[in-house]
């Protein structure tokens, strides 16, 4: 029997096409005869071969062969396959077995979508497309190592190709990225012979190019997938360079001329075990490709902000992502695009925005007309099947909702911290919501379970590549005695340090992850009525928590301390 599914396997494998592949990834492949049992199963998956993927990891998941990682690699690949009930049960064995919180948030918001993907208004195929680029007008492709140049007409086909950058090189292209008003640009150039990757500059002198210098290539590693932020003069690149998290990770670093500094790898909120491609910014946040993070099914695309109160939040961008390789993406006030590759060769999928036709403005107050910031404004509309969506008040307590026409009408509740709860109807005026203060004794309530995650340190950066902040330490009832991070506090009467609030688990959990850094005792309190509560246990004194109160207040202002009942 063992014998028979051997042979099945190896007529899977040789028999399946070699689906289409970026020249940049396809320089990370390794000999198979070099690979066996696991390490061939992640091989398959890293260059997209899903169908003998599939097979190779049954056949490692029966032998127990199975780290963590493996059973994310496995559930996107039975999520490209169509098998989606049994993708979302080794997603949820993922977030058992890993060590990474995100995940669960990740699983949780595509977990509703694998059977409901969005579908592009069209898209035009070319088996010639591989890893597309944009500067201005143009967008550009690398055809059997040649860079080309292509036109967009008004319903999104790219079409005039034309070669450029032609005769300054002998090494295959990879992509390019062009800045300067279009006199520079950066590309991964690819040797034949070494079969690595590596970054090179290309300039104008008198509106001639010249022949690319080297900014980063070596014999080791490569060095891909440019990305120019004019602005602040950094390079955005994936290198597998060691020291990474895996596969391909993102880096960044600062470029003057043909100088470029020691670069900087964006860390595991965004890089993984597997492939992060195609950096770009958008309006502040950071979109990219990978196949190491939750999916639905091979390469996805994620965006990341990072927000000003030291929030860092990495989505899924389900609307735009499908079941095949999603690579790169491109947005405009008009349309978004996203460059899509399988077996079948490279599409150009066009998506076109909706306009929002409804707009509900607002400004929640206390009962002093003073402006409520950080309340949760939730819409709960019968039409959105179940969905509700969210707005959060500024320093000014004002917030904005949009939606389409067809989901107008509907209703509201505000919630925020040391205030009672208030719903309204939503209208086409600006509406002003006064919130009534909670009556000390009535923020106090039982608490009914505390919810705990697996044990792992999570963290909230200070800059987009910055270091993290260190953890804050805190007075405990015993000199020296530290209360465990992930263990009920033995006084559930005591005080606790409440650092926000929130309501629903998703939520909560994205909040306690982002201030996990911080104050590492803090834990997720969950109430009846789907109020949760991130906060520490701060003592069973009022001066031991005021104490810590005080310490707490040089990380984070606007937190609040909950007393026992009396």
């Amino acid at each position: 029997m063992i014998k028979r599914f051997q042979l099945v396997l190896l007529l899977i494998i040789s028999t399946v096409a070699v689906r289409a592949q970026l020249a940049e990834l396809d320089v990370l492949q390794k000999s198979s005869s070099l690979l066996d049992g696991i390490d061939k199963a992640r091989e398959a998956y890293t260059t997209g071969n899903y169908i003998a993927a599939e097979a190779l990891f049954y056949a490692e998941l029966e032998k127990g062969k199975f780290a963590a990682g493996d059973f994310l690699r496995f559930a996107n690949t039975l999520a490209a396959n169509d098998k989606d009930a049994l993708a979302k049960e080794f997603f949820t064995e993922y977030t058992k077995a890993s060590e990474n919180p995100r995940a669960t948030l990740l699983v949780a918001q595509i977990a509703s979508d694998l059977n409901n993907i969005r579908q592009s208004a069209r898209f035009y195929t070319a088996t010639t497309f591989s890893n597309i680029t944009h500067f201005n007008s143009k967008y550009y492709s690398s055809l059997n190592g040649k860079m080309m140049s292509f036109d967009k007409d008004c319903e999104g086909n790219l079409y005039h190709k034309k070669e450029v950058l032609q005769g300054l090189t002998n090494l295959g292209f990879g992509s390019v990225a062009f800045f300067n008003d279009g006199h520079s640009a950066i590309a991964s150039l690819i040797d034949s012979v070494t079969h690595k990757s590596g970054l090179f500059l290309f300039t104008q002198k008198k509106g001639v190019w010249t022949k690319p210098t080297i900014l980063v290539s070596d014999e080791e590693n490569n060095y891909a997938f440019p990305f120019m932020d004019e602005l602040n003069q950094a390079l955005y690149f994936s290198s597998d360079k060691p020291g990474g998290q895996g596969g391909y990770d993102i880096y960044v670093a600062n470029i003057s001329g043909k100088n470029i500094q020691k670069s900087i790898n964006l860390g595991p909120v965004i890089n993984s075990a597997g492939n992060e491609i195609n950096a770009i910014l958008n309006d502040g946040c950071l979109f990219m490709s990978s196949n190491g993070h939750v999916s639905l099914g091979g390469y996805d695309l994620y965006k990341y902000q990072h927000r000003d109160d030291d929030q860092a939040i990495l989505i899924n961008c389900i609307d735009f992502n499908s079941k095949k390789n999603d690579f790169s993406i491109f947005l405009d006030e008009i349309q978004t695009l996203v460059n899509r590759i399988d077996h079948d060769g490279g599409s150009l999928v066009t998506f076109q925005e909706a306009k929002a036709s409804y707009t509900h403005n607002g400004t929640v107050v206390n009962k002093s007309e003073k402006p409520i910031k950080n309340a949760y404004v939730i819409f709960n509309n019968p039409l959105l099947k179940g969905q509700s969506e969210f707005a959060i008040t500024d320093e000014m307590g004002n917030y904005s909702f949009k939606t389409s026409e067809e989901n107008a009408l509907g209703m509201g509740i505000v919630f925020a911290d040391g205030y009672q709860s208030k719903s309204f109807t939503m209208s086409t005026e600006n509406t002003s919501i006064i919130l009534d203060d909670i009556v000390p004794v009535e923020i106090t309530k039982e608490v009914i379970k505390t919810v705990y995650v697996p044990t792992y340190r999570g963290y909230a950066t200070d800059s987009l590549v910055g270091d993290s902040l260190a953890p804050l330490r805190l007075i405990t009832d015993q000199d020296g005695a530290s209360i465990s991070n992930y263990k009920q506090p033995a006084n559930k009467d005591g005080y606790y340090i409440i650092l926000g609030t929130a309501y629903n688990y998703n939520q909560a959990y994205e909040l306690w992850n982002n201030w996990l850094g911080n104050f590492e005792d803090a834990e997720i309190l969950a109430y009846e009525n789907d109020l949760y509560r991130i906060g520490f246990f701060a003592g069973s004194t009022e001066e031991q928590a005021t104490r810590n109160f005080n310490i707490a207040k040089e990380k984070k202002k606007d937190i609040w301390i909950l007393r026992p009942a009396h």
